[in-house]
Order: structure tokens, then sequence, then C-alpha cells
């Protein structure tokens, strides 16, 4: 990975990654990942809004987590999510954890990640994690 990938402490619900306000999208490959992500910053999303993990970033942290994960998020939907997340990633996908707080934002996010072959796209809300 290039310098476009970073670091993140996301915030957590009962141990599972969920980083309100942000979608969280998967792509077949860093090729398109990075092109995503240089037409968000090109559209106008600055560097820190637009973060790019591996997939081997994406397992380890959630094969370091794993033993914080609370008994509720196996019975909500977090834990689901983040077992596609593993997936993805352990088919290769690289993600993009860009923030979209509003409806027009993550609209306009989508509309960059299909032209990208965006494979996965979960938006993380205050109460709920929506499939796009």
């Amino acid at each position: 990975m290039n310098s476009t990938t970073t670091t993140f402490n996301p915030p957590r619900s009962f141990g599972v990654f969920a980083p309100i306000g942000y979608l969280v999208i998967a792509f077949p490959g860093e090729t398109a990942a990075t092109q995503a992500r240089e037409a968000l910053l090109t559209g106008g999303y600055e560097e820190d809004e637009a973060l790019m993990f591996s997939s081997q970033q994406v397992i380890s942290d959630i094969e370091n987590t794993r033993a914080d994960i609370s008994i509720l998020a196996y019975m909500g939907a977090e834990r689901g999510h983040q077992k596609q997340h593993l997936e993805y990633a352990k088919q290769g996908s690289v993600f993009l954890v860009v923030y979209a707080p509003t409806e027009p934002e993550t609209a306009r996010v989508m509309n960059v990640a299909r032209r990208f072959g965006a494979r996965l796209a979960h938006k993380y809300n205050r109460l709920t994690v929506e499939a796009l």
C-alpha cells in the first residue's frame, strides 16, 4: 500500500468496528480503491475523509479485536457485518472508509464507488448499519 494507507482508531460498538457517519466500501483491489479515492479527493473530499485500508489491515484489525467483542454484538447485526468485511478482505478486497454523514453525501460517494466496482458498502448510522 502507498501513503494513502493510514492508521485509524474508529469508534466501536460492543467491541466491533462502528464508524458512525462513515461508509465502509470494499473494492476488488488496490487499483480500483485508489482510483475511487482519487475521484473523491478531486471532488472535494479531504485526505482524512477518505481513508484506504489493505485487506491485510482489515484482517488484522478484525482478528486482533475478537477477544473484545461483547455478547451484544453477536445478538445484533454488528458481528455479521464484521464477518462480511473479513470475507471480502480474505478475497483481497481493499477498503475505503469515507466520511459521508448526510444522505446527499452518501449518494455522491456511492456514485463514485459504483463507477470503480465496489463489491460491498455499509453505511454506519447512529443506530443501524445500512447495506448499500
